[in-house]
């Protein structure tokens, strides 16, 4: 029997099958109206989680070295952010390196431990921004944790990888990420603005990163400060914060740096 989508609602048909984790044999389906994939329910995840990060996942450091620098850039424009949330962080490499940069970030991941960002978790019930980068695809039902995010903030900032159309079998496609069996919810391009309208967010998507706010957003501003940065630093007088480590090795050790 055909599952509903869990974005739209709409009926989905089966279009393949993979084997994951080397051994089970699994379905996926694809939304005739929007576009979403999704598995058969994901039985296998206490598996695939053994290991919170896939050891598979060698661009994790690289990944957020980018991430860190397009985000400050985005913070920048986005006005008076005095606090975000990474929601899904990891081991709290990202959030380190924003506290590095001078955004207060806190850190929030039911499934990872905290290594790096120790005494930064979530201690709010509201933030400026959230961000939430490389989650959206390891999501069991992702309207119900959408809905949990935007409790917390009027602006997410997020990444994943977009299904083309027509959507690409499984052997074809990468993000699929077969060997860990961890993504389980694929997005298109129409799903994320079918999710955009539910919440009534507008969206972007600047520089890599997706954005849903209520905030207009100087995009084009934001792709020139990209494209030149030096000089769109003084033209907008984009000011660089400074760093939290100090305050931080404070509050653990009573000692400064």
């Amino acid at each position: 029997m055909n599952m509903k989508c869990k974005i739209c609602g709409h009926n989905t048909e089966l279009f393949d099958k993979a084997t994951i984790l080397g051994k089970y044999e699994i379905k996926y389906y694809v939304c005739s109206h929007c576009g979403f994939v999704q598995t058969e329910e994901p039985y296998w995840l206490n598996e695939s989680y053994s290991s919170a990060i896939a050891n598979s996942d060698i661009g994790l450091i690289y990944r957020n070295t980018i991430l860190v620098n397009k985000t400050n850039l985005l913070l920048k424009f986005l006005g008076n952010v005095q606090n975000a949330l990474d929601y899904g962080g990891g081991y709290g490499v990202f959030v380190r390196m924003m506290r590095d940069h001078g955004w207060n970030f806190e850190w929030y991941d039911e499934n990872c431990m905290n290594l790096f960002a120790q005494n930064h978790e979530k201690s709010r019930d509201h933030y400026d921004v959230v961000s939430s980068y490389e989650v959206l695809e390891h999501l069991i039902d992702p309207i119900s944790t959408l809905s949990e995010i935007f409790r917390l903030t009027d602006t997410l900032l997020f990444t994943t990888e977009l299904v083309s159309d027509p959507v690409p079998k499984i052997n074809d496609w990468w993000y699929y990420c077969t060997d860990h069996g961890q993504h389980i919810s694929l997005y298109s391009k129409k799903s994320i603005e079918v999710i955009a309208q539910l919440f009534n967010k507008k969206h972007y998507f600047i520089n890599g990163i997706h954005i849903l706010t209520s905030t207009n957003i100087p995009v084009n501003k934001i792709k020139f400060a990209s494209d030149h940065y030096w000089l769109a630093k003084k033209i907008f007088n984009l000011k660089d914060r400074p760093s939290l480590l100090n305050q931080d090795y404070y509050e653990i050790t009573g000692k400064t740096i």
